[in-house]
């Protein structure tokens, strides 16, 4: 990465992460897609386990992103040695949780889905769903750590490609074994299920090939590091907070659709198309915020903090230009956008109800993925927690009170998408503007 940032060298960390990061969404959404075209409660319960699956992750990438922060901060630092043993102790705590994760699965799912839901058949489709796909685990994850190797050092063309191919398969995949193409049986939800599964092990060997490239022996080396606790504790130290933080945010979007089926499953249904289309909106945003800390990162590793104004006005036009066309696909093609993801016209109506509501929500997204990750990108992770944390539980609050309307309305629960933005993005600013520029004389505001 060039000490410039100019906006080439936003584009170059930026755009293949936004390429990542479709190809991951896509994943998620094609499985939404497929199931549309079979009964509103298949897609449903799709959609839930494939919440569920993000809960399991959070660990996984809480530890990717604290990560590639520090990664992102020694190469900045000129200490390529550093980089291979984090990535080593890295893989030693993602190996440990895929295995222990895995386990639980198998062990607590049906009593937790016995609690949370009351559909007798939405619990047997999700726990069909989630029995399928738990192998992935042991793939997804250890893939999260290859990653945070290539974000961190801004060479995140290969997580472009890796994830590409794996959407390309799942796609492929999902039309195969969900309707029964080529001979295969109709696998309904377990087959899309299963697509993913193989689509994670082709990511995951892709990343691999990645790694042993001749250039990357200059960070990495094949001989396993010699587990040091100073450094599992120094990964901890920055990814602990962020493990709480993305737990707290995903567990608390699981929670979102749960307070939604225990108020009308229709809701869940429409909400299940909403959430496809949602995921696409979010693609600029989630590269944006990776973009971010990885460069904040660099740049104060190179103790060029001066720079920070301009590097944030930069990242905040980058996330104008790829977020807000979003805006405008809302506004004006909203419906017939929502029809792609499901074929049943009550579904599609209802789910039309949230046009204004998500309208606002990507409105306000280029700021707050700006404001709030480059608080990631200091280090200082402790405070991502705090100002994460006030805001979904002002977040779940909202969507319990509506949801206990005589009649919820669709429109006003995805307006709590509006609201959590719009508070994560007015407490970082907050924090920078009256805590971090007096204290460590660097402005980002």
């Amino acid at each position: 990465m060039s000490g410039s940032f100019t906006f080439r060298d936003i584009l170059g960390v930026y755009v293949p992460l936004l390429l990542s990061a479709m190809a991951q969404i896509i994943v998620g959404i094609a499985d939404v897609y497929f199931l549309g075209r079979l009964e509103p409660v298949e897609q449903a319960a799709g959609n839930y386990g494939f919440l569920i699956f993000l809960v399991i992750s959070v660990v996984g990438l809480g530890l990717s992103h604290g990560l590639h922060v520090l990664v992102a901060r020694k190469c900045g630092q000129g200490e390529p040695k550093a980089v291979s043993a984090l990535v080593w102790h890295g893989a030693y705590l993602m190996g440990a949780y895929a295995l222990a994760a895995f386990g639980g699965l198998r062990l607590a799912l049906d009593d937790l889905l016995q609690a949370a839901l009351r559909d007798d058949r939405l619990k047997a489709e999700v726990l069909i769903y989630c029995h399928h796909r738990a192998p992935e685990l042991f793939f997804s994850l250890p893939a999260l750590v290859l990653n945070a190797y290539f974000v961190g050092t801004a060479r995140t063309r290969p997580v472009s490609i890796a994830t590409g191919a794996g959407a390309i398969i799942n796609i492929f995949l999902d039309d195969v074994l969900i309707f029964g193409r080529f001979g295969w049986e109709a696998q309904r939800v377990a087959g899309a299920a299963r697509a993913t599964v193989f689509a994670q092990v082709v990511v995951f060997f892709i990343l691999l090939l990645f790694v042993s490239a001749r250039r990357h022996r200059t960070y990495l080396r094949w001989r396993p590091a010699i587990p040091q606790s100073t450094t599992l504790r120094n990964i901890l130290s920055v990814s602990g907070p962020l493990f709480l933080q993305n737990g707290l945010s995903i567990v608390s979007w699981l929670l979102f659709f749960t307070l939604i089926e225990r108020a009308d499953l229709q809701l869940l249904e429409a909400s299940s198309v909403v959430r496809a289309y949602y995921g696409l909106t979010l693609m600029p945003a989630i590269a944006l915020s990776a973009t971010v800390s990885s460069m904040v990162s660099n740049l104060l590793g190179q103790n060029r903090s001066e720079q920070a104004p301009l590097l944030a006005r930069r990242l905040f036009l980058t996330g104008i230009t790829f977020c807000w066309p979003w805006l405008l696909i809302t506004v004006f093609l909203y419906e017939p956008s929502l029809t792609v993801f499901s074929t049943h016209e009550e579904v599609v109506a209802l789910a039309a109800q949230t046009r204004w509501s998500l309208a606002l929500s990507v409105a306000l997204l280029p700021a707050a993925f700006v404001l709030f990750p480059s608080i990631t990108g200091t280090g200082l992770t402790r405070f991502t927690l705090l100002i994460e944390g006030a805001c979904l539980v002002v977040y779940l609050a909202y969507v319990d009170w509506v949801c206990s309307w005589e009649e919820p309305s669709l429109a006003w629960i995805w307006s709590s998408e509006a609201l959590y933005h719009g508070m994560l993005g007015a407490l970082a600013f907050v924090w920078h503007r009256w805590y971090y520029a007096p204290r460590f004389k660097v402005k980002f505001v």
